[in-house]
């Protein structure tokens, strides 16, 4: 039913014609209709085995009520290693903010200032070499 279901839906999306789409929609309706029922005596025929079992009963109670283990959060790598408490876990994210979000280190004075000269010195090479080559075109051309 579910392979014919997945070809009628090929065939609607590539043909786009409303007799597929019908086809379609009759087939999707049909494989829920099924699922709905499956589901439905699954669910009777583990009722009836939970109410015959003590043990089962319990733990579908415990499970009905939510009195199972919670899901807790994982553990986090902080810099001095793993943790796994609430409040240890809250000291290392406020740790990690705190790292992220402090100013950038005020670079030297001295390297500001080389970094500026050796710039203005190859800008002015640059300059220096493009005028050389001004000049030589026009002699060229001239000759």
């Amino acid at each position: 039913m579910l392979a014919l279901k997945r070809e009628a839906r090929r065939d609607w999306q590539r043909l786009r014609a409303a007799q597929e789409q019908i086809k379609y929609n009759i087939l999707k309706a049909m494989v829920k209709r099924m699922v709905n029922h499956i589901r439905g005596t699954n669910w009777n025929k583990f009722v009836m085995d939970t109410a015959t079992n003590l043990q089962k009963t319990w733990n579908l109670t415990k499970i009905l009520k939510g009195s199972t283990k919670k899901t807790s959060t994982p553990a986090i790598h902080g810099q001095q290693g793993m943790v796994y408490t609430s409040v240890d876990k809250a000291k290392v994210i406020a740790q990690t903010l705190d790292d992220q979000f402090k100013p950038s280190q005020i670079q030297e004075v001295i390297f500001n200032r080389d970094v500026i000269r050796t710039r203005q010195q190859h800008q002015s090479r640059n300059t220096n070499s493009k005028l050389l080559l001004k000049l030589f075109d026009r002699t060229r051309h001239q000759d």
